[in-house]
């Protein structure tokens, strides 16, 4: 054997190609050196025999010891074998250790013979395979083809930014004079708002606490562990006032000056922090073993985390005693795991807790760091850098010395730069020892660095690959390059990118390895290109579109001069003082920069970032940003040197002293550096103009979004001509679209629209197509756009209008249309059939008393049974069973005609007995024409036609015979659909609903086909112009909604407008998905909340509770309610997930035993638990693509259930959890069919958001009424409101993610119109005025209360309900006196609304079940209090017109704030004015345009209407302004950012107050206050006097224009008085003039 083999095998290569593209060749005598150094002796024959013997004992095996394969697809495993055929065995262990055995042929590969694994789930596996006398154990990481990233760059071609700091130089005023994990989150929060998509951090490596000489952190102690320095004592849990805080004070002087210096002082600092640490370890719960937490933390970070603590506890002990690095202390302490180091262990036990302690803090405060990033809306939040190598006298080292090659360092061979080469002087993971643990090593490494992180950076990537190794005590001269297990590690990245959602960046800079970059594209790892090293052939600057899209840009790094000192040439300067230069190169290097200079300008000028090609004097770093930023590259990055124009860069490599490397601070503050019109802002405003950040891809408009939206419910009561009378209103009230209800064919009479029949038509009720186009064509004469609403998720059906439905009754299976509507065909004790329940009595009632009745369609040549106005057709090839009878009836076939009837039933009756797939498929087309061929048969012979009449009249049988119904009933057995009674349908219908409608079905538009033909006409009418934003309904029952809006863009996009109707729960945010936001339920709640008086929540509650009797916690009553709406509204659908999930259990001995009892229960309570309408987990079962905020739902909703279950076994839930998740093995012998568990998880997520719908709006709404105002759409009782820092937090965030959304107050769904809300909002203020209200109505109601069943009706909940109701309704005209019509059209509409309140409670009455008693008493008792001349409305009137006031001055705030607050304001129908409608249809009544066009011609300015505000002008004016200004600043509005303004004096906890910005310079920002919480503060007539001395603070000397009245505000002093400027209007709206 010679060494060259030995060489080869181990790795190390025989030569490499030189930055130049020149091979360079490897001495021999280096690769014996090198193999020397890697432990195998190589100094003779024998030697490298013993040395091949054990190199082959590892890589020359039966089979290769690492291997990757490609998550659940089968592995080809290559075998070392002379063998050619034979059988194999193997056995796969997985981490959970659970075994799965086999036996494979033996079979011929590329390179020899190998056999076939099947496939495996994503992790490490065990693999054991034997072949004849043959044994061989591997590791196997299964991992996703590519890396993780996320959609909206994966699939929606979203850019990001994002800032890179040196985490130590962070500047802020509570810390110690060295950037923290706090610090970071502070950064993250102020680029996160601005757009960042990340905040990529410098290596936090743990140093060595024992020696703050070694600062470093790409030469760390251990990189599995964290740097303590970076912990911020002032945000530790519990600091403020513990002896810890004195310890931290007592060093205030020394505080102030180490924050003051330039330079980071690592002793200094420690000095410091070290005894405050101690001291908050002492007081810890922590140390006394009552911290849960710390526990579970200690507990996960296992061993490597304990040997950690040992070595910085033992470096302290050793350092105290004069050792300062591991090659003083004692032999038997310098590595991990002797008799000595586990006795010092147990001996200081307190002290190694210590320091598990310190690793518990900085791992705390970095996560929150973290969960700031991504609730500020980062994308990525905290992006970490991974070093190469950690110091040879480290803890990493020290734990597992067998893990390095201990005798080498990783460097880089010579080259121009370095003419010596580079030692790092950092240990190499041995090679060998990767491949025989399975990556252990690098595994836990790249977990570690994978926490609290959404990308990691991999320093010298080409380590992936191979290293360039240098013995000890060499020169780089003696180095080679070494193999590292490539593709095995490369598995790795993809296999944890995957598990922590942590996109992998690869810093690749230099020569690659040949297939290297290749390989990396392949596994969706991003490069990493810096702008000075992306040239063309002779010099000049790549272009920006010759960078590649899977990349991150940046114009330097960390070991690059800073921009600005690069056009200076401060670094050359460096250098040369270092001696790194001598002159003669440094002035070389100067000469060159001025054609650097010139190249670099001229590239900038190409893309007009630069007016010439000439250098300016000062370096245009924002133009070389937006070159960047131009790349199609996923990211960009910029150092936060470079956003403040820093000098001097962070690490001059090379240099060991006379530079301050990795110790410069940043020159000021972070609150500086993100101030309004500060360098951040100009960064993010100069980025995003490049469309990068979060409107950049899919969620880019491609035009501009609507200014304003003004929703029409069309129904043949308000039809295309009715509207298109208003539209020159519409225009002058200062919308740019119309916001249509549905306008496809509807169920005839429809009201709203969403009942559609025939997507291929507009509904003809309202003006069919031809008066859609003129209707369109008088919006775009006014320069109105339209807006519509869309109906993807289901149809209306029964009845006879809906062709599809029709022909799926008829054929069934064999439908053209058979997949159109989710229609479980399997289910069981459906028999195949559709069940369809229509019937108004059971089938067999109805059968017998002849409202099942056969016709037949003359034109239509069909027969169907009719039951009312529900149509059931008759399949066609049964109409030889009638057809047979009328020929019968004719007596012979005597004609022509007789003769074709019979041909047509014999030719049918042909087609019956068809088995041919092919041929089946047709028989609906044939059909048709058969049936034509019918219906001209019978058109031309009388006899055929009576004949036919005589065959049904005996198919109808007679009701006094029962016996001669049998033939139908046969008849209509024989169709693929059974007829049911409507009562059986929520637990035997088999077609998914919307909600529990039976009218109407489910659509399956996520397939292709019927995607398609469901949208034909709407993308028609999209490319001719007439439509030009969709709105889509119900988005959440969808089965993939993120796949539905994808292929919606992919149609009529990319960019267009698109909103979706979809409920965020509190704390829930919007998917990521292309569309530009929510139709606005989100912030009409917002705007709901604060405006409660959170402060009297709890005198409101005691006050509900004592006057009901209802005690039962709001939480408790929603648990209940979804219960009880799931088991029997929605008793189908749980059956038959329950069927799913029992047959997924039943597939695999370990979990068989769940019963379908079990399983039932467990499916009630989580769906019961779960806190939002729906999960959205993906179509396949790759468990990696599942987003956290899923798994976090599940997870949490299954923990709660489990809490608080009925069941005794408690593992049935986490079986339906993991089966929803895909942590179970599918596929395979034993194991459950994949299709069955992605059946499961659809039908749970599309189940749970319509019993949340049911169970919350439709139920407890009408159940729980303490304050009634907060029974909305989209609410949530329970949250009681929202504090303005909340409300403040939700609208920055808006701005970021979501600028384009909708904003709405009210809509055709709301529960009660948005004035009658502002009034009841007022009671969270008036608890005692609202109890005397009660007593005077509890005295009036009680002589009319009735008693049903021995209980009261109506009872004192529902009355609690009624009395909020009316004193929201109160019509304005009532409010002086009583006027008889008034009253008695009042006493109607409130009588309908409790009919529908009442019902939908589900208490006393349902829609179900009627309760005609209870219902009597409730009206009887309106009857006597609601009348001319009551007593009750009397007492009550001054009470009425107290609120009506407060929600007068409430009502013009809102107004005020849907208009300015980022976002869309949308008007629903006729709300210009005041809006007191209970719910529909209530809240659809006609509206009166011609008063709002007669007030609007008007023109008066709102302060002038305030003493008339009951007329509703005052709201339209105000209205109107703001829609002026919007329509006058379009692009501001919708660019806008959104921060707070505190208001300052007694009154500032009663105002809401902002800015809006869309410059850097402060130029026609907005400033908005309202007040808000005045029931106390304000008479009868509004003189915002009670605001005199609150004032917010605006820039000295600035000049603003009263956007509502036109005048000139001057701030001189810099402050604006609020009673003042509250004087004539509840509100006030400046933009800034100067």
């Amino acid at each position: 054997m010679t060494l060259e083999t030995l060489a080869s095998l181990v790795g190390i290569a025989d030569g490499f190609t030189d930055a130049f593209g020149q091979r360079v060749d490897t001495p021999l005598e280096a690769r014996r050196g090198m193999l020397e150094a890697l432990g195998f002796p190589a100094g003779n024959p024998e030697e490298i025999a013993r040395s091949l013997e054990a190199v082959e004992a590892v890589r020359a095996r039966l089979a290769p010891p690492l291997l990757a394969a490609e998550a659940r697809r089968s592995l080809r495993v290559k075998l070392r074998t002379n063998e050619t055929s034979g059988t194999v065995a193997w056995r796969l262990v997985d981490e959970h250790d659970r075994a799965r055995e086999g036996r494979a042929a033996l079979m011929p590969t590329a390179e020899g013979v190998g056999f076939d694994l099947p496939p495996l789930t994503p992790g490490y596996h065990r693999l054991t395979v034997s072949f004849g006398e043959a044994k061989a154990d591997s590791w196997v990481v299964a991992a996703p083809q590519r890396c993780w990233r996320p959609r909206a760059y994966a699939e929606d071609g979203a850019r990001d930014w994002g800032l890179a700091t040196q985490l130590y130089g962070l500047r802020s005023p509570t810390n110690l004079g060295i950037g923290t994990y706090a610090d970071a989150g502070r950064a993250a929060r102020d680029a996160g708002l601005r757009g960042a998509s990340f905040l990529g951090l410098s290596p936090a490596h743990a140093l060595f606490p024992s020696d703050r000489t070694k600062i470093s952190p790409y030469s760390p102690s251990s990189r599995l562990f964290l740097e303590t320095l970076y912990i911020e004592p002032g945000a530790l849990p519990g600091f403020a006032g513990s002896r810890a805080a004195e310890v931290l004070e007592s060093h205030r002087a020394r505080i102030e000056a180490l924050r003051d210096t330039a330079l980071v002082d690592h002793a200094g600092v420690w000095e410091v922090l070290s005894p405050v640490l101690e001291a908050y370890w002492e007081a810890s719960e922590a140390r006394r073993g009552a911290d849960a937490a710390f526990s579970a933390f200690r507990e996960e970070g296992g061993e490597n985390l304990a040997s950690h603590a040992i070595f910085d506890a033992l470096s302290e002990h050793f350092r105290n005693q004069g050792a300062h690095w591991l090659g003083d202390w004692p032999e038997e302490y310098r590595r991990a795991g002797t008799e000595a180091v586990r006795a010092f262990a147990a001996e200081n036990a307190d002290r190694v807790g210590y320091h598990v302690f310190l690793q518990y803090l900085a791992d705390s405060q970095l996560k929150a760091s973290s969960e700031i990033a991504l609730e500020t809306g980062m994308r990525l939040g905290l992006y970490r850098d991974l070093a190469v190598g950690a110091d040879r006298g480290g803890s990493e080292i020290w734990s597992h010395p067998e893990r390095f090659a201990n005798g080498v360092s990783i460097g880089a061979p010579p080259d121009l730069l370095a003419p010596k080469g580079q030692d790092w002087g950092l240990p190499a993971f041995d090679p060998l020892e990767m491949e025989r643990d399975g990556l252990k090593a690098f595994r836990a490494l790249v977990k570690a660095n994978m926490r609290h992180a959404g990308a990691i950076r991999i320093d010298h990537a080409f380590q992936l690959a191979r290293l360039f190794l240098i013995p000890l005590g060499k020169s780089a001269r003696e180095g080679a390059y070494v193999a590292m297990p490539f593709e095995p590690m490369l598995a790795v990245l993809r296999l944890e990118s995957h598990r922590a959602k942590c996109l992998v960046i690869a810093e690749d800079l230099g020569t690659a390895p040949e297939g290297f970059s290749d390989a990396l594209m392949a596994s969706g790892i991003l490069s990493y290109r810096i702008l000075a090293f992306e040239r063309q052939e002779g010099g000049a600057f790549k272009a920006p579109d010759a960078y590649p899209k899977d990349a991150l840009t940046a114009i330097t790094t960390h070991d690059l001069p800073t921009f600005v000192g690069w056009w200076r040439g401060v670094d050359t300067d460096t250098r040369q003082s270092l001696g790194l230069y001598d002159s003669e190169r440094a002035e070389a290097e100067r000469h060159e920069r001025v054609s650097e200079r010139w190249r670099l300008s001229e590239a900038l000028a190409s893309q007009q970032l630069l007016p010439s090609a000439e250098p300016p004097e000062h370096a245009p770093f924002e133009a070389a940003a937006r070159y960047l930023a131009r790349a199609p590259s996923i990211l960009t990055a910029v150092q936060y040197e470079d956003v403040v124009g820093e000098l001097s860069q962070a690490n001059v490599p090379g240099s060991t002293e006379g530079y301050p490397n990795w110790r410069r601070k940043l020159d000021r503050d972070l609150s500086d550096i993100a101030a309004p019109g500060g360098p951040l802002a100009k960064l993010a405003a100069a980025l995003s103009a490049e469309a990068r950040g979060p409107r950049s891809g899919a969620a880019r408009l491609s035009s501009a979004p609507p200014r304003a939206t003004y929703r029409l419910q069309f129904h043949e009561g308000f039809t295309f001509a009715d509207a298109e009378k208003i539209v020159p209103y519409l225009a002058k009230l200062g919308v740019s679209h119309v916001y249509a209800s549905p306008l496809q064919r509807a169920r005839p009479g429809s009201t709203h629209g969403y009942d559609i029949v025939d997507h291929s038509q507009i509904n003809p009720e309202i003006g069919g197509e031809e008066g859609f186009r003129s209707f369109t064509d008088a919006m775009h004469a006014h320069g109105l756009k339209l807006l519509l609403d869309i109906v993807p998720n289901h149809m209306g059906v029964g009845g006879a209008d809906n062709p599809w439905w029709l022909s799926v009754l008829e054929w069934g299976g064999l439908s053209p249309q058979a997949n159109a509507y989710d229609i479980d065909w399997e289910r069981l004790g459906a028999n195949g059939k559709l069940v369809i329940p229509f019937l108004g009595e059971r089938y067999g009632e109805a059968l017998e008393k002849g409202t099942l009745e056969l016709k037949f369609d003359e034109p239509a040549g069909a027969f169907s049974v009719w039951h009312y106005e529900h149509q059931f057709p008759i399949c066609p090839l049964h109409y030889p069973t009638i057809l047979n009878r009328a020929l019968a009836a004719l007596g012979e076939i005597g004609d022509d005609m007789s003769a074709e009837v019979l041909k047509i039933s014999e030719q049918l009756r042909a087609m019956g007995e068809e088995t041919h797939p092919e041929r089946r498929r047709t028989m609906p087309e044939a059909a048709e024409a058969l049936k034509r061929d019918l219906a001209a048969a019978v058109r031309a012979s009388p006899q055929i036609a009576a004949a036919i009449d005589r065959a049904l009249h005996l198919l109808n049988g007679n009701r006094d015979y029962p016996d001669s119904f049998g033939p139908l009933h046969r008849l209509l057995e024989q169709q693929s659909y059974r007829l049911a009674h409507w009562r059986i349908a929520s637990s035997d219908i088999n077609y998914r609903r919307f909600f529990d409608v039976n009218s109407l079905a489910g659509l399956r538009v996520e397939l292709s086909d019927v995607f398609q033909k469901s949208h034909d006409l709407l993308f028609r009418l999209i490319r001719e112009g007439r439509i030009d934003g969709l709105r889509i309904d119900h988005i959440d029952g969808l089965a993939d909604p993120l796949g539905y809006a994808r292929a919606l863009q992919a149609a009529v996009g990319p960019g267009f407008y698109i909103v979706v109707e979809k409920i965020l729960e509190p704390g829930e945010k919007l998917r990521d998905w292309p569309v530009a936001g929510t139709t606005g339920y989100d912030v009409l709640n917002q705007l709901d909340g604060i405006l409660v008086d959170q402060g009297l929540k709890p005198r409101i509650e005691k006050f509900y509770q004592w006057a009901t009797e209802v005690d039962e916690p709001y939480g408790f009553q929603f648990r209940a309610a979804k219960a009880e709406i799931l088991e029997i509204s929605f008793a189908s659908e749980l059956e038959v997930m329950t069927g799913d999930l029992k047959q997924i259990a039943d597939a695999d001995r370990r979990t068989r035993d769940f019963s379908t009892n079990a399983i039932r229960r467990a499916l009630i309570e989580i769906v019961a638990r779960f806190p939002v309408y729906r999960s959205y987990l993906p179509g396949d079962l790759d468990e990696s693509e599942i987003e956290d905020e899923d798994v976090e739902l599940i997870e949490g909703a299954v923990r709660k259930a489990k809490r608080w279950s009925a069941l005794p076994d408690r593992s049935v839930h986490d079986f339906a959890a993991d089966a929803l998740l895909g942590r179970i093995e599918v596929g395979g012998a034993g194991q459950p069919d994949p299709s069955v568990v992605l059946r499961y998880r659809r039908r749970f997520q599309q189940l749970t958001g319509p019993v949340m719908a049911k169970s919350l709006e439709d139920t407890l709404f009408y159940r729980f009424v303490e304050l009634l105002a907060l029974n909305e759409v989209g609410g949530d009782p329970g949250e009681y409101g929202i504090d303005a820092e909340h409300f403040h937090a939700l609208q920055a965030a808006r701005a970021r993610d979501w600028p384009n959304a909708m904003i709405t107050t009210a809509t055709h769904d709301t529960k009660r119109g948005e004035d009658a809300r502002s009034r009841q909002l007022a009671l969270s203020e008036l608890p005692e005025d609202w109890a005397r209200a009660w007593d005077t109505w509890r005295r009036a109601s009680t002589p009319h209360i009735s008693a049903v069943e021995g209980e009261p009706a109506p009872d004192a909940n529902d009355q609690w309900m009624f009395l909020q109701a009316i004193l929201g309704a109160w019509p304005l005209e009532l409010l002086e006196g009583d006027d008889e019509a008034g009253i008695e059209e009042f006493r109607k509409r409130l009588d309908a609304y409790a009919e529908k309140a009442l019902r939908e409670s589900k208490r006393r009455s349902s829609w179900v079940n009627v309760d005609e008693a209870y219902e009597g008493a409730v009206h009887a008792l309106f009857a006597e209090l609601v009348r001319p001349g009551s007593d009750c409305l009397a007492r009550l009137r001054p009470f009425a017109k107290r609120l009506a006031y407060l929600g007068m001055l409430t009502g013009l705030g809102r107004t005020v704030l849907k208009c300015t607050l980022p976002g869309i304001p949308d008007t629903y129908q006729g709300t210009e004015f005041w809006d007191f409608s209970f719910v529909d249809p209530d809240n659809r009544r006609p509206v009166d345009y011609e008063a709002r066009t007669q007030a609007l011609e008007e023109g008066r300015a709102p302060a002038d209407l305030m003493a008339s505000w009951a007329d509703g002008r005052v709201k339209q004016a105000t209205l109107a302004r703001l829609l002026a200004d919007r329509a006058a600043r379009p692009a501001f509005y919708a660019d806008a950012d959104y921060r707070p303004l505190t208001a300052e004096g007694e009154r500032a906890q009663h105002v809401i107050a902002f800015t809006r910005s869309a410059a850097t310079t402060g130029e026609d920002d907005l400033i908005v206050a309202v007040p808000r919480l005045v029931a106390r503060l304000t008479p009868e007539a509004w003189d915002g006097k009670a605001f005199a001395g609150t004032t917010l603070a605006v820039p000295q000397g600035s000049r603003w224009t009263d956007v509502i009245g036109g005048e000139t505000v001057e701030a001189g002093e810099g402050r604006l008085d609020l009673g003042r400027h509250f004087a004539s209007l509840p509100y006030l709206v400046l933009r800034r003039a100067a």
